[in-house]
Order: structure tokens, then sequence, then C-alpha cells
């Protein structure tokens, strides 16, 4: 009878090993869940960066081919004055 129990206790070991492994082992369910996820959100985020390239690409294309474009983009960020203008600096007080 004793060896019968033996037998059923091998058996159990055997079957958890064999569900066990293939879900932790190496490249196991597990990882390969966790490496689908991972590609899941590199890929949105290089979505988003091809987007924004998309964006910057316009963005450059009309800077090259508009010249009052350019010219108030460079007055917003450098502060550009033709002459004849006259450059008017706000300044707030705290009270």
């Amino acid at each position: 009878m004793q060896h019968l129990d033996g037998n059923k206790k091998i058996v159990f070991w055997f079957i958890a090993v064999a569900i066990t492994v293939p879900l932790l082992g190496y490249k196991g369910l597990i990882g390969i869940v966790k490496q689908n996820m991972e590609i899941s959100k590199l890929n949105r985020k290089l979505a988003d960066v091809e987007k924004e390239n998309k964006d910057l690409k316009k963005r450059l294309n009309a800077l090259e081919n508009d010249s009052v474009l350019l010219e108030g983009e460079v007055k917003k960020r450098v502060g550009l004055v033709k002459p004849g203008e006259i450059k008017y600096k706000f300044v707030e007080h705290a009270y």
C-alpha cells in the first residue's frame, strides 16, 4: 500500500514540475507575457516619437519656406529687432 502512495507522490511532483517549469522557467509563459507588455509599451513610445518627428519635419519645412514665419520665430526666440523697430519689455511687479 505504501508503494502506491509513493507512486502518487511521484505523479504529483511530476505534474507540479511539468506545470511550474513552463510558467516560471527561462522564457516561460510569465516571461513571454512580460516581454509582450514591454514590446507594446515600446511600440506606443515609438509611435509617439515618430509622430513628434513628423510634426517637427513639418515645422522645419514651414520655417524653411516661409520667411515671415521664420522672422517671427527668430524675433520670439532671440529677440531680433529690425532697424527702426522698438523692442518693449514688460516687467511685472509683485506687490
